[in-house]
């Protein structure tokens, strides 16, 4: 495949995100500068944020000039119709000042219902003939609040249906999902096949500076670990679809042979009272998790260091967490969720330590322990913290439960790093994303 773009077609690649902050889309960023860059050297990457928290080097170090305006970042749900037209105007004057006729717009989540004003306005920079990439990592039709929120602003504003607006058929403009779920998904929603990309996002690259037992030994003594226990870590914001509650509760019920760990407290201020809720039921009740424990240690520290790290979300676009750690020689337990994994598993990686359902009786039902409200959920651990008898109740209806710390096959972890070598690695990211790019460039579509 060739990997170099037609340069004389195209002047600079605009990155555009709501925010920078750290969390999950905010390292594919990073990751598809530097596979654009490896790729080739004199790409032209500007980065265009409403929020920048933090001070990115790594962006900065490979030259990527990185430009914040308040406007993109999350639109505020109380946003009058009168301040909607003005910030739209200002939005759009913006954005039409950067991005011109031989640039590339690659959009990250546009569509996801953060920010309505920013949508329509990258719907128009698409509708006058800027090439522009819609890469898609999650959908506001998931979340009805976003997907109203989205119809409410934008329907007036356009004098259109909020579809035409969200996935509108234009010569110039593709799609890029995480999996083939959610392409079929696009496809349902009326978008053509041929423009529809799937993706798989690149797995990071550990700098391998230290060893799994030197970074175990630094988390045991910068947290005062139990040396003769296991330590578990959920390596992601926790947000309500990550079901939390389900970590905490697996935290409880194996309490005396493991130390439960989880790395970053949400940025969402719709997210942290639900995440202080749970940090207080655990204060409250003596649950022994650590909290935001990548304040404190690097995150490949607290990877290399961990005996597992566990994901107990219910919904993902891509699920980095099931693929990043085994990168780091750590492997991956949990719950599975199949729209993500299916693909993964395909092209050779091995899950076998993941659960379909964690079943619990409350209030005299059989239900999945994540289908339970967040007031159901700490009602139910309350009891099994109260009656030892429902914690082996727990084991008796999920008998995965009883080997669900035990260590990986041999081997496991050395097959699932060969196939994050041979086809997630940031090379083959860059490959698709050019070859992307060089269609739409030219105008042509990509097929």
């Amino acid at each position: 495949m060739d990997t170099t773009i037609s340069w004389e077609l195209v002047r600079t690649i605009f990155i555009l995100h709501y925010h920078l902050n750290p969390g999950g889309v905010t390292r594919i960023i990073e990751s598809q500068a530097r596979a654009l860059r490896r790729l080739d050297p004199h790409c032209p990457v500007v980065v265009l944020t409403g929020g920048d928290d933090g001070d990115h080097t790594m962006l900065r170090d490979m030259g990527v000039r990185i430009e914040k305006n308040g406007l993109l970042n999350y639109l505020p749900q109380t946003t009058t119709p009168e301040q909607a037209k003005e910030t739209l105007a200002a939005m759009h004057d913006f954005l039409s000042a950067k991005v011109g006729p031989g640039d590339i717009l690659h959009a990250h989540n546009i569509n996801l219902g953060k920010n309505p004003l920013l949508t329509l306005a990258v719907y128009r920079l698409a509708e006058s003939g800027i090439a522009v990439v819609n890469h898609c990592h999650d959908f506001a039709e998931d979340r009805p609040a976003n997907y109203w929120f989205l119809k409410r602003m934008l329907e007036p504003l356009a004098r259109r249906p909020l579809e035409e607006i969200l996935y509108p058929d234009l010569p110039r403009l593709v799609y890029v999902v995480l999996n083939s779920t959610d392409k079929q998904k696009l496809i349902s929603y009326g978008v053509k096949a041929n423009k529809v990309f799937h993706v798989p996002n690149p797995v990071g690259e550990p700098r391998g500076g230290i060893s799994k037992e030197a970074a175990k030994a630094l988390l045991q003594k910068s947290l005062g670990l139990h040396k003769s226990r296991m330590i578990i870590t959920f390596p992601v914001r926790v947000i309500r679809r990550k079901n939390i509650g389900e970590f905490i509760l697996l935290a409880h019920l194996f309490k005396s042979r493991s130390h439960w760990l989880v790395t970053q407290a949400p940025k969402n201020p719709v997210e942290i009272e639900y995440y202080l809720q749970w940090k207080e039921f655990c204060r409250k009740h003596s649950i022994a998790v650590h909290f935001e424990v990548g304040d404190r240690l690097d995150f490949e520290t607290i990877m290399r260091g961990s005996d597992a790290c566990i994901s107990t979300s219910v919904q993902e676009g891509f699920g980095m967490a099931f693929m990043e750690p085994w990168s780091f020689g750590t492997p991956v337990i949990g719950r599975d969720i199949p729209s993500v994994t299916l693909d993964l598993k395909k092209m050779g990686v091995r899950l076998p330590m993941l659960y379909n359902e964690l079943i619990v009786v409350f209030n005299g039902q059989s239900r999945d322990f994540a289908e339970l409200s967040m007031e159901e959920q700490m009602s139910f651990i309350k009891s099994v913290i109260d009656t030892p008898a429902v914690a082996e109740q727990i084991i008796r209806l999920n008998p995965f439960l009883k080997t669900a710390l035990e260590p990986p096959k041999i081997g496991l972890i050395a097959h699932n790093q060969e196939v994050l070598k041979k086809d997630f690695t940031i090379a083959a990211y860059g490959k698709r994303l050019f070859a992307i790019y060089d269609s739409i460039a030219q105008g042509s579509g990509y097929s």
